[in-house]
């Protein structure tokens, strides 16, 4: 093959030759050249060379790179998790305290409706505290009447003032939330004050 007659193909690293028709190797120079028939011109056969295929190696440096994705992947997986599971944690205990602040004002609305019944307002059996505490344990399933809730407990309170004027009824909901364990438990609270004349 005569080196004149070589083309080199743009960004490929082959080479177009004109005059080697069938499968060669030349493997002091370390090139293949393979016969293809080119339709778009009528030069008869062409081949392509490619440099160095028959000595090519892996790349040394390359090993270096090996297992960078996993040890990358060990670092950031349990901090994503850890995301993902605490705005998971967080939508729940603002998704709580949402439901406690409706049972507070539901019940709000039924003390100051039935504020004229200190005992037995319609509906209920027991004094206007204890019915409306009821009203928002029918909200809060799962709800007890104390004052200082553990952990993953929630606790609802009304307490009726007896002095002052107007006189009002204090309404209160706590829920001890605990983060996977992780931490100390926290109470969320919700509290209203209403009138009762």
């Amino acid at each position: 093959m005569h080196l004149s007659q070589q083309r080199r193909l743009p960004g490929l690293g082959l080479r177009l030759s004109h005059r080697v028709a069938k499968l060669q190797s030349n493997v002091l120079l370390g090139e293949l050249c393979l016969p293809i028939d080119c339709q778009c011109r009528n030069h008869g056969s062409y081949a392509v060379m490619m440099a160095g295929f028959l000595s090519r190696r892996k790349n040394p440096t390359r090993r270096c790179d090996e297992g960078a994705a996993a040890v990358e992947a060990a670092f950031i997986l349990p901090v994503l998790i850890l995301v993902i599971f605490g705005a998971s944690e967080f939508g729940t205990a603002v998704w709580q305290w949402n439901k406690m602040l409706l049972a507070v004002e539901q019940a709000g609305r039924y003390a100051m409706v039935n504020n004229s019944y200190s005992t037995n307002p319609p509906g209920c059996t027991g004094t206007l505290a204890s019915c409306t505490e009821a009203q928002m344990q029918n909200i809060l399933s799962g709800a007890s009447v104390c004052t200082t809730p553990t952990a993953g407990q929630t606790c609802v309170t009304a307490l009726q003032s007896t002095t002052g004027s107007p006189r009002t009824m204090t309404l209160s909901a706590n829920y001890s939330f605990n983060f996977f364990g992780l931490a100390a438990p926290f109470t969320i609270s919700s509290q209203a004050t209403v009138p009762l004349d």
